[in-house]
């Protein structure tokens, strides 16, 4: 049962999110073919520059992929839908969350095949120790970009907008980053070993990274447990024979019928258990 709702709520996040997704790797491809034509820099720095780019718009998706997870659902209007299917917490993050990081993958993975392919790398970035450096930046790249999802979908649990969420997160993001960066600054001047210090940088981004899912959770467990007006679902103007207004606890499910006839769902109090 719960890897069914998983797989639906999967299949769910690729409808909602693909046109984003698309989007953004086409605007990332476009510019890597115009940056290719107009670099005037050393042949050596090209690949760098375009995989860089692929990174940086990359970011953009991650935080447009959290922001999207749960505020969508307030403005779409499909929360009561999210609640009614009696799903865990944490599969509803879990499923939202796997969907935001393996897209975010593939983002990268097609972004940096696609910069190889216009501009091969010089073989001195594939021999020797350049191997580890070029490792560990990927490495750090990922986390980086899975850690601003996870950002992101916080914000996206608290926030009512899906551009709020997506500010929310972005400064929320930046801030955090900042303060990641000035520690790691901070532990490369002490030990005097830049790469070390990116190692040690990267386990705190892993550090935090489960923090943040122990936080996702928690406000997911809040996110689905509340009561739902019958009002809520009259901004679109159905109509409907029949509703169900349910309410989601921790140590169980209500479910309260409703018989609305045919007439337009209008402004009710919510209804609760008694």
């Amino acid at each position: 049962m719960t890897s069914a709702i998983f797989g639906r709520l999967m299949w769910k996040e690729f409808r909602v999110q693909r046109s984003l997704w698309f989007a953004l790797l086409a605007a990332t491809l476009l510019l890597q073919i115009l940056v290719s034509q107009l670099w005037m820099g050393p042949a050596s720095e090209v690949w760098p520059g375009l995989v860089s780019l692929g990174v940086g718009l990359g970011w953009f998706y991650a935080l447009g992929s959290g922001a999207v997870s749960f505020a969508a659902e307030r403005e779409d209007d499909t929360q009561i839908r999210m609640v009614a299917m009696a799903c865990p917490p944490a599969v509803t993050v879990s499923a939202k969350v796997v969907y935001g990081a393996i897209t975010t993958l593939f983002f990268l993975l097609v972004s940096t095949a696609f910069a190889t392919w216009l501009r091969p790398p010089s073989l001195a970035i594939l021999e020797g120790a350049q191997q580890i450096v070029l490792i560990e930046t990927s490495i750090l790249a990922i986390v980086s970009l899975w850690f601003a999802l996870l950002v992101a979908v916080g914000c996206s649990l608290m926030a009512q907008r899906v551009l709020l969420a997506l500010l929310m997160a972005g400064i929320v993001t930046s801030v955090l980053e900042t303060i990641l960066f000035s520690v790691t600054l901070g532990q490369a001047s002490s030990i005097h070993d830049a790469w070390r210090a990116m190692q040690w940088g990267v386990a705190i981004k892993v550090f935090a990274i489960g923090i943040l899912c122990l936080l996702a959770y928690g406000l997911a467990r809040r996110w689905l447990n509340r009561d739902f007006p019958v009002g809520t679902l009259s901004r679109r103007r159905f109509w409907f024979p029949s509703i169900r207004v349910v309410r989601i606890r921790a140590d169980g499910t209500i479910v309260v019928p409703v018989d609305l006839g045919d007439s337009e769902c209008g402004p009710v109090p919510s209804i609760k258990e008694a």
